[in-house]
C-alpha cells in the first residue's frame, strides 16, 4: 500500500546500484514510489541519464557528456575515483553500469509510477535536453514530471509539451525569486505542478504557502528517517532520497525528558 507522503529514489536506489544506471532504477521500482533522474544530451543529439558535470569522477575519462555519442557513453566502463561513495561494500562495475539512453530507462516503468525527469541546463545556451526531453515524453503514456533549475527551460519545456506538468527546483543558494515561485506566473509556467526546494528550505508555512497555489512540495535529499517524519508533519508531499526503503522504517521517538 502507498504511503500518503511519496519516497523518490534519487538516481535511482544509488545505495545498491551506481546511480543513474539501469540496476538502480529497477531497484526502485521494488522500494520507492516514484524515481528522479537526470538528463543531459549527447554529442549526437540523444537524451542520455547523467548527474555529473564531468566523466572523470564515475567513469575516469576526460570531458563531458557532449563530447561523446551516445553509442560511445554506453560503452564506458565505470572507473570511479577516490572521492565517489561506492555504492555498498565489494561493489564491482557490471556490464549494465553504464549511461543508459532516456528512451531505455522510461521502458523501465509502468504507467502509473512516477518518473522525476530533471533538465540539467544550469546556464542559458541554444543547445539543451529540452527539446529532446520534450520529444520523448510526447509519445509515451506515464506519470511523467519534468524539473529543473532553470525556470526559462521549464518554460521551454511546456511550450514544446503541454501534456507533462513542471517543477521547479531550488537550493539555499536560488535567489529569493526563484525560491518564491516568482517566475511561474512571468514564464507562463501553468503546468507548474510542484516546487522542489533543499530540505533545509522547507518549513509549515512554506508547506502551507505552496498548497494554497495549488503546488505540492517534494524536498532533496532527504536520507535521515527522523527528519523525513518531520517533513511528513509539516506536511510535504514527497521526498527526493538516496535510500527511500529505509525511510519507511518505524521511528522510535526519543523519551521526553521528566
Amino acid at each position: 500500500m502507498r504511503s500518503a507522503l511519496l519516497y523518490i529514489a534519487h538516481r535511482g536506489m544509488n545505495r545498491r546500484a551506481l546511480e543513474n544506471t539501469i540496476p538502480a532504477f529497477r531497484l526502485a521500482r521494488d522500494h520507492a514510489d516514484g524515481v528522479e533522474l537526470d538528463v543531459q544530451l549527447a554529442r549526437c543529439g540523444t537524451p542520455v541519464v547523467f548527474h555529473d558535470d564531468t566523466l572523470e569522477k564515475i567513469f575516469g575519462v576526460p570531458g563531458v557528456i557532449a563530447d561523446y555519442t551516445a553509442q560511445e557513453l554506453g560503452k564506458l566502463v565505470p572507473c570511479p575515483s577516490d572521492d565517489f561513495a561506492i555504492p555498498y561494500e565489494g561493489w564491482k562495475p557490471s556490464a549494465q553500469e553504464r549511461v543508459p539512453r532516456l528512451e531505455d530507462v522510461l521502458d523501465l516503468f509502468d504507467a502509473d509510477f512516477l518518473v522525476n525527469v530533471e533538465i540539467k541546463a544550469p546556464t542559458l545556451k541554444w543547445r539543451t535536453p529540452t527539446t529532446a526531453v520534450a520529444r520523448a515524453l510526447a509519445s509515451r503514456r506515464g506519470n511523467y514530471l519534468v524539473s529543473s533549475f532553470n525556470p526559462v527551460e521549464l518554460a521551454r519545456f511546456r511550450g514544446l509539451n503541454r501534456q507533462v506538468p513542471v517543477a521547479l527546483l531550488y537550493e539555499p543558494n536560488s535567489s529569493l525569486v526563484l525560491r518564491q515561485g516568482w517566475p511561474a506566473p512571468v514564464l507562463g509556467l501553468g503546468g507548474l505542478v510542484a516546487i522542489h526546494p533543499n530540505w533545509k528550505l522547507v518549513s509549515a508555512d512554506l508547506v502551507e504557502r505552496a498548497h494554497a497555489r495549488g503546488w505540492a512540495v517534494n524536498v532533496w535529499t532527504v536520507n535521515d528517517p527522523q527528519r523525513a517524519a518531520w517533513l511528513e508533519r509539516d506536511g510535504v508531499d514527497g521526498v527526493i532520497s538516496d535510500a527511500p526503503d529505509t525511510l519507511r522504517e518505524p521511528i522510535r521517538e526519543p523519551c521526553p525528558v521528566v
